[in-house]
């Protein structure tokens, strides 16, 4: 998937992509995986907060570097500002991610 915006990024000719990024396109996939198996490691007996960074962290690696990845190859990647705003975006995306998977599993019905 990383490759495909990639190319739509660059209007879809496979040599205006850089030879770098298709090994981004490969660790993406490594961090993707990555991702999966953080959601795997959580524990039911652990308290709210690790679980919720756990499961958010996890959830939010595959988009957020797939961002990242167009943000490189459009050269937004070196800008500090929207850099600044691209991890204060992946903070909040981790939390809301992971409040929302963990809270449901929480909650007591009466």
């Amino acid at each position: 998937m990383t490759v495909v915006f990639g190319l739509w990024e660059v209007g879809w000719d496979f040599a205006l992509l850089p030879l770098w990024f298709y090994g981004y396109a490969v660790l993406v996939g490594f961090v993707s995986s990555l991702g999966q198996n953080m959601q795997k490691l959580e524990r039911p007996n652990w308290p709210f907060g690790g679980r919720a960074v756990l499961l958010g962290t996890g959830m939010s690696l595959p988009p957020m570097s797939l961002l990242f990845g167009r943000m490189l190859l459009s050269g937004d990647a070196f800008n500090p500002l929207l850099l600044l705003f691209f991890f204060i975006l992946w903070t909040l995306f981790a939390v809301i991610y992971g409040v929302l998977a963990v809270y449901p599993r929480t909650k007591k019905w009466v």
